[in-house]
């Protein structure tokens, strides 16, 4: 190259750096330069904000001019979130001279490699503007790896939510936060993906962070409690009728019985909208806030608002619904992946001041009429044992007597000394009699597994088991017995300690139900009892989690997976009562009168005057005889049969 031609050449470059830059936001830079591949849209060509209008507002939300640092998009699926993002990831590239790390944060591995190959990928290769700084083909180099792409300007990292050293590694300018809801509330041990991704934004004044997803079960959705903190914005469309302004809600569409004609009611007049009218109404619309004096910005889309072509049809839409009407599973699904909004379980539907209003005057560790038989449950945390004593009493009546946590170290024996003086000792009547613990079990999952049995092993109190939650729905409370201590070999030992599983789903089943029938009981006529001397915390452990339907689990509501030990050591004290020798389920109205009246004399009647046992209690015997031990042969007993 001649020196003529390298002059005009750095002049040129010269020239491109000082000549003012053109101030583009998100949606601008989108249409000037994004082409859509047909690897990831049904409509490959150039990108069109036209075609989808509300996306408009949200991606120049994202542009350096805002002055907004928190968006979060509540939607349904498909409707061109994730391009919009892609769009941004394009801008950031091309439109930010100074260096900006970003992160992009997935749930999975698999939507990791979608991102890099049919996002991003076909993004950097359709922009003239990116191509010429970018070579992905090197995608085994350092600087252009799966989950690392440094570009001329600054890096774009790309990681799933499960990795906490990825989320703490770096500081980060932008972040991208996609299906949100997929995310677990507790990463390795240490908290909340996006509080460890918000710390990493403090030292960029400038920061922004998107953060959308399909929602899914009310109560435990992450991305509805972003939205009920945000500014709360829907799309108003104008009716072309009457002209008042709307956001379009499902309850304002309807269709004749066969679901062949469908169209949409105004709200305001009651105006016949047909989906025809759609493109004018889109291209009219405008975002309007509940809530003006927030600064997270939020906003929510329904497939209501799908385009023409890009999208299910209101007809569509009305005959998955009619279809999904006798499925709690496809309903979820219709409510969360078309319509948007979370899921309300009517399962696990109990309101926690309904319930602290239930609370009765009597004191804790003090037996109730009516009360025949006590288990305990216990939770093991690693600086703490938290145990919860239960009583039960005929037709399925069960009073908490207790719910305590006893602070220390598993590995260490003091607080499982602690324990077993707090089992050993007796709850008592008002009249001072004392019922005997009949079982307790003890959650053995975790890395405290070697401390619960060692514990179980040497304990003298009755029936005193170690447990652990099923990975599988069981049909009963508690598992059969299971050999777990083995020798060198590998081979069980015979007479070795045993262990239990718990069938989680049923104990919490039972456990919401009674929550749900007490619901405006008079307390003789309720089943749970409570008294107003447990910690504060403890009814809303007991309520810590909600049933998911789709996934057929129960799951933590949000921000409550370090406290729920009340509903845990619950289930356990439940399922320790169905122990082979106690079977609460066997007990019959005999049964019952016996214990109780062995307690409370005639107390427990309503009919008779309170009165105290003359005598102490004898120790219950178990209903259902223990299985008797193998019985052992020789050759001269054999030879003498």
């Amino acid at each position: 190259m001649s020196l003529d031609t390298d002059g005009a050449w750095a002049m040129r470059e010269l020239s491109s750096l000082l000549r003012p830059r053109v101030h583009l936001s998100v949606s601008e830079w989108a249409d000037a330069y994004r082409l859509l591949s047909p690897k990831a849209s049904s409509e490959p060509g150039p990108w069109r904000t036209a075609r989808t209008p509300y996306l408009r507002e949200i991606m120049d939300a994202l542009s350096a001019t805002s002055d907004v640092e928190r968006i979060v998009v509540m939607k349904s699926a498909q409707l061109g979130l994730t391009e919009a993002a892609v769009n941004w990831i394009g801008y950031i590239m091309d439109q930010v001279r100074t260096a900006k790390p970003t992160l992009i944060v997935v749930p999975t591995d698999r939507l990791l490699v979608r991102w890099r190959h049919q996002r991003l990928n076909p993004m950097i290769e359709g922009a003239e503007c990116l191509r010429s700084k970018i070579d992905i083909s090197k995608s085994r180099e350092g600087s252009n790896r799966l989950d690392l792409i440094d570009y001329p300007g600054g890096l774009l990292y790309l990681t799933t939510a499960g990795s906490a050293s990825n989320l703490k590694s770096d500081s980060l300018c932008y972040v991208i936060c996609d299906e949100a809801d997929e995310y677990a509330w507790d990463v390795d041990g240490r908290g909340d993906p996006l509080g460890l991704i918000e710390s990493r934004q403090s030292n960029f004044p400038r920061r922004k962070l998107l953060i959308f997803s399909t929602p899914t079960v009310k109560g435990s959705s992450r991305i509805e409690g972003e939205w009920e903190r945000s500014d709360q914005r829907r799309y108003h469309v104008v009716c072309p009728h009457c002209g008042e302004r709307q956001a379009l809600v499902w309850e304002h569409l309807h269709w004749n019985a066969d679901v062949t004609q469908v169209w949409y009611a105004c709200a305001h007049n009651g105006c016949v909208i047909e989906e025809r009218d759609k493109p004018a109404l889109l291209a009219g619309g405008e975002w309007i806030a509940t809530h003006p004096g927030r600064r997270v910005r939020g906003y929510h889309l329904s497939a209501l608002y799908a385009p023409l072509g890009l999208g299910y049809s209101w007809r569509e839409l009305a005959t998955q619904w009619v279809e999904a009407a006798d499925s709690d599973e496809r309903r979820q699904h219709f409510t969360n992946e078309r319509l948007g909004l979370p899921w309300e379980d009517r399962r696990t539907n109990v309101d926690l001041r309904d319930l602290a209003a239930r609370a009765e005057p009597y004191p804790l560790r003090e037996a109730q009429p009516g009360v025949g038989l006590i288990t305990a449950g216990i939770d093991t945390q690693d600086d703490r044992l938290a145990v919860q004593i239960v009583g039960w009493g005929e037709g399925g009546r069960w009073w908490v007597l207790d719910y305590i946590e006893l602070p220390g170290d598993p590995a260490r024996p003091e607080v499982w000394i602690a324990l077993t003086d707090l089992l050993g000792r007796a709850i008592h009547t008002a009249h001072g009699i004392p019922i005997p613990l009949e079982g307790a079990a003890i959650d053995m999952a975790g890395h405290n597994t070697e401390h619960v049995k060692a514990y179980v092993r040497g304990c003298r109190l009755p029936r005193v088991i170690a447990i652990t939650g099923s990975r599988y729905r069981l049909d009963r409370p508690l598992g059969p017995a299971r050999k777990i201590d083995h020798r060198a070999n590998g081979q069980t030992i015979k007479h070795g300690m045993r262990y239990h599983q718990v069938g989680t789903e049923l104990a919490k089943d039972r456990l919401y139900a009674d929550l749900r029938a007490d619901a405006d009981q008079p307390p003789p006529d309720r089943r749970a009892h409570f008294s107003q001397d447990l910690p504060p915390e403890y009814l809303a452990g007991l309520l810590s989690e909600t049933w998911n339907p789709k996934r057929q689990r129960y799951e933590p509501k949000r921000g409550m997976t370090k406290r729920n030990e009340p509903l845990d050591t619950w289930v356990y004290a439940y399922a320790v009562a169905h122990h082979p020798e106690i079977r609460l389920d066997r007990l019959r109205p005999s049964d019952w009168e016996r214990r109780v009246t062995r307690f409370f004399g005639s107390e427990s009647k309503p009919e008779s005057s309170p009165s105290k046992p003359a005598s102490e209690p004898q120790p219950m015997r178990p209903v259902a005889a223990p299985p008797s031990p193998p019985r052992r042969s020789n050759f001269v007993q054999g030879w003498k049969r």
